[in-house]
């Protein structure tokens, strides 16, 4: 039981981490990419030529997936059962790495 709570606070602060390092890469990505993107493909593509992370890569999903992620985690804390707070806990941070991943994936891209 105890490693339990171990656990679910290292997977607590593992979501937390995740979700504001996406959040600021996705405020932060149109501006630092956009350079580079207009070097390699042209001023006329799409941010790193892809469409979706034109969408995005912008301040208003930033603070769309910020609030999302943080409701997330305002209802894993909320939940009284140590084993159902665990299993949404993983399930969050298996979220937050898929898309985290799938956004360095669509920037670094080349």
């Amino acid at each position: 039981m105890r490693y339990l709570k171990f656990l679910n606070v290292v997977f607590t602060i593992l979501q937390i981490l995740f979700f504001i390092g996406i959040t600021a890469q996705l405020y932060f990505a149109h501006s630092s990419f956009s350079q580079l993107s207009d070097s390699l493909y042209g001023s006329d593509s799409p941010l790193m030529n892809s469409y979706l992370v034109e969408y995005i890569a912008n301040k208003f999903i930033a603070i769309v997936f910020f609030i999302l992620s943080s409701f997330g985690l305002y209802k894993t804390l909320i939940i009284n059962n140590l084993n159902n707070k665990l299993l949404l806990n993983i399930a969050l941070n298996l979220i937050h790495i898929f898309i985290g991943a799938v956004l360095i994936m669509l920037l670094y891209k080349q």
